[in-house]
This record gives C-alpha cells, sequence and structure tokens, in this order.
C-alpha cells in the first residue's frame, strides 16, 4: 500500500498505586478521561494552548473536503482502559492506563505526566479516591517497553520509539479470508448521521465500518501528522466481503460530567464483528483501526478492538 498518508502514534502506559480504597465503574474510561481533561486545563493555563490541542480539535475553513460539516475533529488522544473487568482497589494496589499520543501532541508529554500527578492528588471519582502516578512506559510495534519518567526521582527521559503506519502494516498475512473484530470496549458508529444500536445492526456493512475507520485515519494524519489532505477514497471492500456474524448487544454508561455538571448516558454496542471474503484491500485499514480505535469517544477508550485471524 503505496503513498498512503503517514500516521505516527506514541503509545505511553501510566502506572498508578491506590492510597485508599477505591471503586471504579465497570468501564472507567470515562472516570480518567474527565479527570484527566479537568486537570490538564487548571495546569496548563496560560501556557501555550497544551489543552486547546488536545481537547477543543477543531477543523473550521481547513478541514479536507472529506470532513465537510463536521465542526469537532478527533482528539489526538486515545485511552486504553480495561473493560469487564476488576473495578474494586484496595490500597496500595496498582493499575495501568494507557494512552496513545497521535503525531506532534507527543510533545505535549511534560504537561500530560504533570496532569496526571495532579489527578492522582486531587482524586477521581465522587468521591475523590487519591492515588499516585509511580511511573511512565514508552511501549513500541512489538511490545518492547521502556521507562520515560520516575516519579520518584522526578526524570524524563525525551527519547522514546514512535509507532509508525509502516510499522503498522508490516507482516499482514494478506491472504487471510476470515477475520474477528473483537471489540474490548464499547463502540459507537453513525449511519447516515444516526447513531446504530442493536437492532440496527444489519445497517454495519462492510463499507460502513471501512469508512469509518477511513475518516479518523485520514482526519488524524492530516491535522496532527500534517500529511495534508486526502479526499481520495484509500480503502474498498472487495464484492465478496460479508459480515456473516455480528454479535454486538448494546452497552449503557450513566456518567457525571464535571463540565456540564450532568449525569450523561451513554449508548453504545460492545460485543464482535467477523468479516469474511477478499479481504487483501481493507486489511490495512482493519490494523489501523487497531491502533486508534473506531467509531466516536475514543479518548473514553471506546472503539478498542483486537483482530483474530480465523
Amino acid at each position: 500500500m503505496n503513498n498512503l498518508p503517514e500516521l505516527i502514534l506514541y503509545k505511553f502506559l501510566f502506572n498508578i498505586e491506590f492510597l485508599e480504597n477505591t471503586r471504579l465503574p465497570e468501564f472507567y474510561g470515562s472516570t480518567f478521561r474527565g479527570a484527566f481533561g479537568w486537570e490538564l486545563k487548571k495546569s496548563t493555563d496560560g501556557i501555550y494552548p497544551v489543552y486547546k490541542n488536545i481537547f477543543e480539535t477543531e477543523g473550521g475553513e481547513n478541514s479536507p473536503e472529506f470532513l465537510k460539516g463536521v465542526k469537532k475533529i478527533p482528539h489526538p488522544f486515545i485511552l486504553h482502559t480495561p473493560f469487564n473487568t476488576k473495578t474494586n482497589f484496595v490500597k496500595g494496589e496498582m493499575a495501568v492506563i494507557g494512552m496513545t499520543l497521535v503525531g506532534y501532541t507527543h510533545n505535549f508529554l511534560p504537561s500530560i505526566i504533570e496532569a496526571f500527578s495532579l489527578m492522582g492528588k486531587d482524586g477521581i471519582t465522587f468521591n475523590r479516591n487519591k492515588f499516585k502516578l509511580l511511573n511512565v512506559i514508552n511501549e513500541d510495534i512489538s511490545g518492547s517497553r521502556q521507562l520515560i519518567y520516575e516519579s520518584l526521582t522526578n526524570e524524563f527521559i525525551k527519547k522514546y520509539k514512535p509507532i509508525t503506519l509502516k510499522d503498522i502494516l508490516s507482516g499482514i498475512d494478506y491472504d487471510v479470508k476470515k477475520v474477528r473484530l473483537k471489540f474490548e470496549a464499547p463502540f459507537l458508529i453513525q449511519v447516515n448521521s444516526k447513531e446504530i444500536m442493536e437492532k440496527d445492526k444489519m445497517k454495519i456493512l462492510p463499507a460502513v465500518l471501512v469508512g469509518t475507520i477511513e475518516r479518523r485515519y485520514k482526519a488524524l494524519s492530516r491535522f496532527f501528522c500534517r500529511e495534508g489532505s486526502e479526499n481520495r477514497e484509500l480503502f474498498r471492500p472487495d464484492s465478496s466481503v460479508t459480515i456473516n456474524n455480528a454479535d454486538i448487544k448494546n452497552y449503557y454508561l450513566l456518567r457525571y460530567s464535571n463540565r456540564s455538571k450532568t449525569k450523561q448516558t451513554f449508548i453504545g454496542l460492545c460485543g464482535s464483528i467477523i468479516l469474511e471474503g477478499n479481504l487483501k484491500s481493507i486489511l490495512p485499514v482493519l490494523y489501523i483501526g487497531e491502533k486508534i480505535n473506531l467509531g466516536k469517544k475514543t479518548s473514553f477508550s471506546w472503539g478498542q478492538y483486537k483482530i483474530e485471524i480465523l
């Protein structure tokens, strides 16, 4: 796949230790995302617009044709938190919060680390449970890890490895005829500006999945990797490609927004989708989606999936 717009990602793991017994919701990406945004805005107030570049991402007049009419472009960060796993933590227990930064926003990592530290001091959840940021790890495409920040010494190592488009696409077996997208978090996609629920799952066609990931990929590349606009269609499913099993269910999440001071209900889907047929032309975008997540609310950790070859 030549002449695809570049995509540069940086994946980090934030290791934290709970300083008191803490109960988190079933899917706690929203808990950390809300607290992170609040602390980042406070801690960078009056400084170079770090918060604006990460949270207030707007295309405006610079939007390419494929994003016309879309006011908000994707946020350049993705949280990675577990789903349907452990929710009760006792004092002294540790947890890992993953974060992927896109393109130039990795330059804001020191501010992001500071925001995480302050988040732990101020506390999360309604009970303001405290935690301590222990360290930050950089993880490359192979899973190799490097310590880049240690709280005890407050030492920050600026040299860390990116994940490039070449890294993502290397090693793909283009002869594969059947894959499962196993969602590790809820996901939310739209068809004709309407959000898809379980009753509408027949509308999730191969072209819908591919188009959803492609638009997100091109937007992230355009605005944060400075790759210019790509109005042409990059990936098109072969006519033989079908979704022969969409084992998905509705998912409901109630969260409290500090920003609007209101309770919000997020509705999405969870489960898995099987794609079958001549997948050669769309395997690259599926593997790209595995790294940047699918659909909306990705900054809350939504849309996270793994590809299983069947």
